[in-house]
């Protein structure tokens, strides 16, 4: 059934007139990585006379090699509905429609294309009649692998980048898949099998390591600012026994002057600290919204997110609460249940 799924989707994206690639807000690597990569394979491998791809990117992503002297930017106008029309629109990496960067406008504009389709790697739950409980329209079509490494992982075997002759593969593509790849498994430190290797080495094989080496290092580097950024969290961070929490606040944001962006990638620095195994980073947006990043070693944290109309992996959720004078309390109430988590 998936090798169907696959060349199903492969034909849909391949053959369509005009594609829109998506992903989710708050884009992360592999938000990023597999949405350029798969918009430059379209370009590239595609008979499409129009690729549209949206959605804001953090400024520290921009900087990132890959994405920093890309042919592709995001479009100079914000997408339309009539942007739409007939389209084939592919959303990647986003479990639930509501975390779909639609910019302006939202999910009804999907009833204007041709085809929706869904490649993701986060998992979802079923409802009573069987049905992902993800609110996408009833006609997608969905891959799904939530033993992917990442929704990258998932482009480069989708469309077997790894088999084309090296003459047909560009490296833009590679480049991109393989910063999503990269992104997501923590450079390798977590959600990785044999096949995330082995999909990294035909990413890679016939090209400059040097054209990879500089994506590592470029991840691995950071500024003054992101440095004291750093200290900040480790500084202020709370542990109860095994978990770890902290709470950034707009106030705290402002006065140095930090974006909500920047400072929620450092979520997993939590987890660095000897004797945590979960943790939890809440930090407030410009509109007084909470995001919250749920992260464990091994106990379960997805359903917790789940109760309060998130979701994600396993051990790596999160959530989103709108701005509310109540937030605080149900923060408390999040943090209470993760500590008691087993």
């Amino acid at each position: 059934m998936k090798g169907k799924t696959m060349e199903k989707i492969v034909n849909e994206i391949l053959k369509a007139p005009k594609v829109i690639v998506l992903r989710h807000i708050m884009a992360d690597p592999d938000a990023i990585g597999s949405q350029y990569g798969l918009a430059q394979l379209v370009i590239e491998q595609g008979q499409a006379k129009q690729v549209l791809i949206a959605g804001d990117v953090p400024s520290t992503l921009k900087e990132l090699p890959p994405f920093r002297n890309s042919s592709l930017s995001l479009s100079e106008k914000l997408l339309t509905e009539s942007d739409f029309e007939k389209a084939t629109v592919v959303i990647l990496d986003t479990s639930t429609i509501n975390r779909v960067d639609f910019g302006p406008l939202d999910f009804s504009v999907l009833n204007k294309a041709q085809k929706v389709i869904k490649i993701d790697h986060h998992p979802v739950g079923l409802d009573t009649h069987g049905q992902p409980k993800d609110n996408y329209p009833k006609h997608t079509i969905r891959y799904q692998d939530t033993s992917a490494s990442s929704t990258s992982e998932i482009i480069s075997n989708l469309f077997e980048v790894n088999t084309y002759d090296i003459s047909l593969m560009s490296l833009p593509i590679s480049q991109y898949l393989y910063t999503g790849i990269l992104g997501d498994t923590g450079k390798f430190s977590y959600a990785i099998s044999p096949r995330t290797f082995n999909t990294v080495a035909n990413l890679i094989r016939g090209f400059d390591m040097k054209d990879f080496t500089e994506i590592n290092h470029a991840m691995s580097t950071t500024t003054l600012e992101e440095a004291k950024m750093k200290g900040y969290c480790y500084d202020k961070m709370v542990v109860d026994d095994d978990t770890a929490n902290i709470i950034i606040s707009r106030e705290d944001l402002n006065k140095h002057n930090w974006p909500a962006d920047d400072m929620a990638r450092f979520v997993n620095l939590l987890g660095t600290v000897q004797g945590i195994t979960k943790w939890m980073m809440c930090v407030q947006e410009e509109d007084l919204s909470w995001r919250i990043s749920l992260r464990s070693t091994g106990i379960i944290v997805n359903d917790l997110a789940e109760e309060y109309g998130g979701g994600g992996h396993p051990t790596a959720s999160g959530i989103l609460l709108p701005a509310n004078s109540n937030n605080m309390t149900i923060i408390q109430e999040i943090k209470e249940k993760l500590i008691s988590k087993q």
